[in-house]
């Protein structure tokens, strides 16, 4: 049975890009796909908005690792100020799409809520996601090279 409604439109684009049929995977294959993917996809979106950081963190003199705790503690954070800063979607509209109290959000945008849940997280990439197109297809094209490049050097060990 095909898994297309499981998968986030995200992941069905990474899907096509590998070739993989969703239709010979067992929902929990499905489901153990789509949280690789979606993990691989948030750390390669981390690296890149450290990278747009480096300045700010090069002025507090702060360590790589410290910079690293950081961002993983504001990432959604970093996340939703982009939507923002794209101009299409304001703090309350970005609450309306996601179906998320205001409030919720406040407490995110404010460092009171550092760890939201997963269905939140997801609802927000999926919205910063259709603001930011190209980015994010530099960033499944930027996986898919390290998936490809994993798998030429398992190649080469098997010989």
């Amino acid at each position: 049975m095909a898994m297309k409604g499981v998968f986030m439109p995200v992941v069905i684009s990474f899907l096509s890009l590998i070739n993989i049929d969703t239709a010979e995977c067992t929902k929990e294959e499905c489901r153990l796909l789509e949280a690789t993917i979606f993990d691989l996809l948030c750390a390669e979106l981390q690296t890149y908005l450290v990278e747009g950081a480096k300045d700010y963190f090069r002025i507090l003199k702060l360590p790589t690792n410290m910079e690293r705790s950081i961002m993983e503690s504001t990432f959604l954070k970093s996340v939703i100020n982009d939507i923002l800063a794209s101009g299409e979607y304001s703090l309350s509209g970005i609450a309306y799409y996601t179906d998320t109290p205001s409030d919720v959000l406040d407490d995110i945008m404010i460092g009171n809520n550092e760890r939201p849940s997963l269905l939140l997280s997801r609802k927000i990439i999926e919205l910063h996601r259709s603001v930011r197109p190209s980015l994010y297809r530099l960033l499944l094209q930027k996986i898919l090279r390290g998936i490809k490049g994993d798998f030429m050097s398992m190649d080469g060990q098997m010989e």
